[in-house]
């Protein structure tokens, strides 16, 4: 089981990441809902996840995926763990994923085409 918590209008991913539409918080590793303009990689002192690219530090990776729309999903690693947060569902259509034991997603047709594609892992539902 991983820890999800809602923080302000965040969501607390693993006390690590924070999937935010505009929060910034130096603490954690920032995986910004909406892609923006320009890449940031290593521009900060602390990470921000805001367009889609491989982003591979010391303990984690993460991978942001577009689809779609301008609203990013994530593929995380961390912890011998692999975590799917899912914005777009069409990113389950297109993308081979590996084997996910979390995913964490928004939309109730998101959990209908997992149910669906019989993809194992825990489903976890945020607002």
């Amino acid at each position: 089981m991983i820890n999800v918590e809602k923080l302000w209008n965040s969501y607390l991913i693993e006390w690590k990441f924070l999937f935010t539409d505009t929060e910034i918080n130096p603490d954690y590793v920032n995986l910004i809902a909406i892609r923006w303009t320009d890449m940031n990689y290593g521009k900060n002192s602390f990470l921000k996840v805001d367009f889609p690219w491989e982003y591979d530090k010391d303990d984690f990776f993460v991978k942001a995926y577009e689809w779609d729309t301008q609203r990013l999903n994530f593929l995380i690693k961390y912890d011998w763990k692999t975590i799917c947060l899912i914005q777009t569902p069409s990113l389950l259509e297109k993308e081979e994923l590996p084997t996910i034991n979390y995913w964490i997603y928004n939309d109730p047709y998101t959990a209908t085409l997992l149910e669906k594609m019989e993809l194992e892992g825990e489903k976890i539902q945020i607002d």
